[in-house]
């Protein structure tokens, strides 16, 4: 933890660690029928739970981020406690496997042994959208573009950045891409958070490596800071590496609390405001 948030530490919940290597035992089970005493309605049904920030690796070290719903019969043995489910689904955060259909295998059978139910059902519904446009200017998908490039590094890197000479000097093409791999973590609590990143650039001589800015990315999933400071960092450091005609980078959070924040910047003052006032929501917002 920073110096800067060192006399924060009280605000936050200091109490929690969330684990990033896969662990069942961080699972509560509550059971129903103390709360059914003399209840005589036929308790049919099922309890829909839809969770928005579940993440693992894959072997080749890129993140998979997907939303998960899942299923629970109204005649299971158990419910699930929000918090412990919470920190279990954390704990693939960092843990790899082979496809994503292993790791939803892996959480469909522990969770039918938490509620005790062989009819709970685990549906994965989708991620963020896959596309997206800025007024007019669609945007290109980093992880769809190279699903299978190797991550090693998962604390902040700047150095992993690459740029190429542009082919053709002297156009005003805007280039847009975006990533829905963006986990940091909060400074006080190191609670994760999750979003989405837009870079929007007019090049001058230079343009990013795509690649490159994938795993740069991919790399704060470890990282410790605030919302506004991390899209600021991510601004400063292309802002260094391209020299760009126009720049603009846009970090939208998942809602948390009640709360999901959008931080905007930009060379661009007006860019940034108009931006900043029309952002489409994602699935997870």
């Amino acid at each position: 933890m920073s110096e800067l948030t060192g006399n924060l530490t009280k605000l936050g919940n200091t109490n929690t660690e969330y684990k990033s290597q896969y662990d069942k035992s961080l699972l509560e089970p509550i059971e129903r029928e103390l709360r059914r005493k003399d209840y005589i309605a036929p308790m049919n049904g099922v309890d829909v739970w839809t969770c928005f920030e579940v993440s693992f690796l894959l072997e080749s070290g890129l993140p998979f981020f997907c939303v998960l719903r899942i299923y629970n019969p109204a005649d299971s043995k158990n419910i699930f406690e929000s918090k412990s489910i919470k920190l279990y689904l954390n704990s693939y955060n960092n843990t790899k496997f082979e496809t994503a259909f292993h790791a939803i295998t892996q959480i469909k059978a522990d969770l039918q042994e938490f509620v005790e139910s062989k009819e709970l059902e685990v549906e994965l519904i989708g991620s963020f959208n896959n596309e997206y446009s800025l007024y007019n200017f669609q945007s290109i998908k980093l992880e769809g573009c190279y699903p299978n490039t190797t991550i090693n590094d998962y604390n902040y890197n700047p150095d992993l950045l690459k740029t190429s000479m542009l082919m053709v000097v002297g156009t005003d093409k805007v280039l847009t891409f975006h990533s829905d791999l963006l986990r940091s973590n909060c400074e006080i609590t190191n609670q994760p958070d999750w979003g989405r990143v837009i870079v929007e650039y007019i090049p001058n001589e230079k343009v990013i490596n795509t690649e490159s800015l994938l795993q740069y990315i991919v790399s704060f999933r470890n990282h410790q800071e605030f919302h506004e400071p991390t899209c600021e960092r991510i601004y400063n450091d292309l802002y260094k590496l391209l020299d760009a005609k126009e720049l603009t980078v846009i970090c939208q959070y998942t809602r948390r609390g009640g709360i999901d924040i959008n931080p905007v910047r930009s060379t661009n003052k007006e860019r940034a405001l108009k931006l900043a006032k029309n952002l489409p929501k994602l699935l997870q917002q």
